[in-house]
């Protein structure tokens, strides 16, 4: 009788393991007209231990952030760069314009490339085309499967949009330059369970991604083609190499991703920032009504270039200081403001690493303090 109970339990429990293990299938891809609606939590306060694996449940319900925004994938009658993208049947309009073109199939979404602001906040408009495509979402996932991907973008400018004094060391004038960027991602699904956010409870698979980007300047000089110039004028410590390591929860019951854990490159096992379903029916920026004044900086991790949304803040003369984490400043930037108010911020001479930032009306009095993450790609 013992060995029966026992197999019993055995068998009862891998029983339940079958069914609490889910498949995500390609009904969790976004079609035309679907609207994703996400947020993001620069300062996160969630309970996350992602060494965790297997069969979990996750709490997510205290996520906040000021603003949400919506991505709606639409055909390409609208588009402006379409012509770039000839295999793609699908594009969003994000926040600042940009163009992204996806390529849906029945077992994957293949992201194309987009056109918009470079990557490196340089000022002009880029058409950026991964090669080979970037796969974004697959279908059926399982848990314990492995995926692994590699995906390259050229992005070329003209000289005078590098900054000033940067080129004054090379030998010679090189006839156009070009971006370089590699990204290597190895993709675990190590966990599933069950995911509760404030607009539901979802079963989920997380998936485990460790992203490695290398990001090069290369100029195109007489008799030699293109070069690799970044040592040569002391780009390494801005550009080089970068390991992100982040954790991604997706679901058939959401068109999004649910949550995506970006963990901090400079402090393991510390969040840096948690993108996450939103609810609202919204078409573009959705600004929460706080009575307080506060910022949101955005990117966050930052590369080049922040932008800092100030809202409900009375209008007047302030400073904006931005401290690094033993508390000297750094950047100091008068700013005026008149309602709902948005300062781009070159950052370029931060190194890497994390920063807060304040800001303080006219008569020293500090409205609030904030953190942001300067990473170079």
């Amino acid at each position: 009788m013992r060995i029966i109970y026992s197999v019993t339990l055995l068998l009862s429990l891998f029983g339940h393991s079958l069914i609490a293990q889910s498949t995500v299938t390609n009904a969790s891809f976004p079609g035309l007209g679907d609207t994703l609606i996400t947020a993001t939590d620069n300062m996160p306060s969630i309970s996350f231990d992602a060494a965790q694996t297997g069969e979990q449940s996750w709490d997510f319900t205290n996520l906040e952030a000021p603003f949400s925004s919506s991505a709606v994938f639409e055909d390409l009658s609208t588009a402006t760069a379409a012509d770039e993208f000839p295999n793609a049947n699908a594009f969003t309009l994000t926040v600042g314009d940009v163009e992204n073109y996806y390529q849906i199939n029945d077992d994957k979404i293949y992201n194309l490339g987009y056109y918009g602001d470079d990557p490196l906040g340089l000022g002009f408009n880029a058409v950026v085309k991964f090669s080979p495509p970037l796969v974004e979402r697959r279908a059926p996932v399982n848990f314990g499967d492995s995926f692994s991907s590699e995906t390259n973008a050229l992005i070329p400018f003209a000289a005078e949009d590098i900054p000033f004094g940067i080129l004054d060391s090379l030998p010679i004038s090189p006839d156009s330059f070009r971006i370089k960027i590699n990204r290597v991602i190895e993709e675990d699904v190590d966990s599933f369970g069950s995911l509760s956010l404030e607009v539901g409870t979802f079963s989920v698979l997380k998936v485990k991604k460790i992203e490695t980007v290398s990001v090069r300047l290369e100029a195109k000089v007489p008799f030699f083609n293109w070069q690799d110039i970044t040592d040569l004028i002391g780009l390494s410590d801005i550009l080089g190499e970068t390991v992100i390591e982040s954790h991604y929860f997706i679901s058939d019951e959401a068109k999004e991703v649910l949550v995506d854990i970006r963990m901090n490159p400079d402090a393991p096992g510390e969040l840096q920032a948690v993108s996450f379903k939103s609810g609202g029916n919204i078409t573009n920026l959705d600004y929460l009504n706080w009575s307080r004044p506060s910022a949101y900086v955005y990117p966050n991790p930052v590369y080049f270039e922040a932008k800092f949304e100030l809202m409900n803040i009375p209008d007047g003369e302030y400073t904006l200081d931005i401290y690094n984490i033993i508390g000297r400043k750094v950047i100091q930037v008068p700013v005026d403001i008149e309602g709902t108010s948005t300062i781009k911020l070159d950052i370029t001479e931060l190194r890497q690493g994390t920063y807060l930032y304040s800001l303080t009306n006219n008569r020293n009095k500090r409205l609030f303090t904030k953190k942001m993450t300067v990473i170079r790609p």
